[in-house]
């Protein structure tokens, strides 16, 4: 007896399984994961009808339009986010901007109101949520320079002292390497003076050796990063390049 030939005929509806019913819930976690996933280039109402099986048309009676589904993923994300909280209760914002040296002087900070009103002006058209992190402060706008030294900067030794942490290799905080990386040159200075007892010149010397490298490649990495936070489509290139971390260390978690 002849086994049946498969056929690639469509199954009828009524063989499929049954749908989750939609939910603005349900549209929401969908289209994280499509953000999550695929970028947020991806995230649109034709994407997820594919994604949830159905219409776009369907979509439209949970969401206006895709800025509203924008923001809603936003408020999804923003929900997983743990805010550390002073012990006081307090939260803390930080707002950075890229313009030149002097534009701080020109805001007088001891206003707050006046202070407040212009770095918000920063942001005209954004959507009220982040906005409010600004207008509903209530304490005191600190202003602050960020600084940093070349890339790569050197010194001549200068027997009997060194330098390590900011005072060796100031950078931007857009690495978020700054505090790890001066724990770990006292720790490398530290295994420097246990290695060479009794020679504190060469124990120095051998520390800058390879200090020196090493705060480069980071000071690289945060001067990159603050040119991608604050150049075009920074959100999607952020967004792109976290992800590729996920990837690789996925990729690394296989290997092992």
């Amino acid at each position: 007896m002849n086994s049946a030939e498969p056929t690639n005929s469509p199954r009828s509806r009524r063989e499929r399984p049954a749908k989750p019913a939609l939910s603005r819930d349900g549209i929401v976690a969908a289209a994280v994961h499509v953000l999550r996933t695929e970028g947020l280039g991806k995230v649109t109402m034709r994407r997820l009808a594919h994604e949830l099986d159905t219409g776009p048309a369907s979509l439209y009676v949970y969401v206006r339009n895709t800025d509203e589904l924008h923001a809603a993923v936003l408020d999804a994300l923003l929900a997983e986010v743990d805010l550390g909280r002073e012990v006081d209760g307090r939260i803390h914002t930080y707002v950075a901007v890229r313009a030149p040296e002097e534009w701080l002087g020109t805001i007088d900070f001891s206003d707050t109101g006046a202070a407040r009103a212009a770095v918000l002006a920063l942001f005209d058209g954004w959507d009220d949520r982040p906005r409010a992190l600004i207008a509903d402060a209530t304490g005191p706008l600190v202003p602050r320079h960020i600084h940093a030294l070349p890339i790569g900067v050197e010194w001549e030794r200068v027997p009997g002292v060194t330098l390590l942490g900011d005072a060796a290799h100031l950078m931007s905080p857009f690495a978020g390497e700054g505090a790890n990386l001066a724990m770990f040159d006292g720790a490398e200075l530290a295994r420097a003076i246990v290695e060479h007892p009794g020679d504190t010149e060469a124990a120095l010397a051998s520390y800058e050796k390879e200090m020196f490298p090493r705060a480069a490649e980071t000071a690289a990495d945060s001067a990159g990063n603050l040119t991608l936070m604050f150049g075009p489509d920074a959100q999607q290139r952020l967004f792109d390049m976290f992800a590729g971390f996920d990837e690789a260390a996925t990729e690394e978690a296989a290997q092992s």
